[in-house]
């Protein structure tokens, strides 16, 4: 049986780790590999206390590597990438869990189909565990690369946790490319772009927790970043239908509209609202209304 890494990068949620570590060593599938990567800077207390927290899991099925300087997710997530011994190799943030049957019924089907990648749906949950969204996607189970590339471009095949990679094709794309934003994205893309065997499970096995906003930089660097982001994705604008393009438009316009609010910075935010609204007004609509109940 294969093996399957599972590499955890952590940075500033000492106190969240130890339940994303069990998560993994707690699945039905029995080969599991738990590769932890502390992105705390050397000298802080976050490092202190990831140290104490992984002291409880040294030896065994976990291997604990202590970044010699801040990485940033990408990265770090790169390093665990070298470090992994498995044949298959997935990814959980710090403060997620898995459910246990997640990567039983990944590497299942993987091997069934001799797919090269799996990802699946996610719930999105707030701290206290209430369910606020199920991330699903409208595709069979093994799509084809225009629709893969398609539905990526508008609506992102993400996260991360749901992905199971073989090791050696995410190795073969170079794993994560580190830019400011959207460092998961460009990972799925470079894989539909690489021509990687990819299948989807229609299956919500991952829970990603939503902490007010913690997951997304509202700075400079997220607006620097969103555009940046928005810019490959016009690359391929000659390949999508009119209706594709405007669904991109309004996310984008979405997006800078609430990282613009979160700034401060109302008269922008409300004219990327607008702009959102020319685009698309029932999808910014939607779009609006689920931000408001993930705040």
């Amino acid at each position: 049986m294969k093996t399957v890494s599972v590499i955890i990068p952590t940075y500033r949620r000492s106190g969240m780790l130890a339940g994303a570590v069990e998560s993994a060593l707690a699945q039905t599938y029995p080969e599991v590999e738990v590769v932890v990567v502390d992105d705390n800077p050397p000298d802080s207390a976050d490092r202190r206390e990831t140290e104490a927290e992984m002291a409880r899991f040294e030896g065994g099925r976990v291997t604990y590597i202590k970044n010699p300087e801040n990485l940033g997710g990408a990265l770090a997530r790169n390093e665990g990438i070298r470090a992994a011994r498995g044949e298959y190799i997935s990814f959980l943030d710090d403060d997620d869990r898995y459910r246990p049957e997640k990567l039983a019924r990944q590497a299942e089907a993987m091997e069934k189909n001799g797919w090269e990648l799996c990802f699946a749906d996610a719930e999105l949950v707030a701290p206290d565990g209430r369910l606020i969204e199920r991330i699903a996607h409208d595709l069979p189970e093994e799509p084809a690369r225009d629709a893969l590339l398609a539905a990526h471009l508008v609506s992102h095949l993400t996260p991360t946790a749901t992905y199971l990679f073989r090791a050696e094709a995410l190795r073969r794309i170079g794993g994560f490319d580190p830019v400011k934003t959207g460092h998961e994205f460009m990972l799925m893309l470079k894989a539909i772009e690489a021509g990687l065997r990819i299948g989807y499970l229609p299956r919500a096995d991952v829970r990603q927790t939503l902490h007010g906003g913690e997951r997304i930089s509202t700075g400079g660097s997220k607006l620097e970043g969103e555009n940046a982001l928005y810019a490959v994705k016009r690359r391929y604008f000659d390949r999508l239908t009119r209706a594709q393009r405007r669904a991109i438009e309004v996310r984008h316009r979405a997006t800078l509209c609430y990282a613009h609010a979160k700034r401060g910075s109302y008269p922008r935010a409300l004219g990327q609202a607008l702009l959102a609204a020319a685009y698309g007004p029932a999808q910014a609509a939607r779009l609006f209304l689920k931000s408001r109940g993930r705040a």
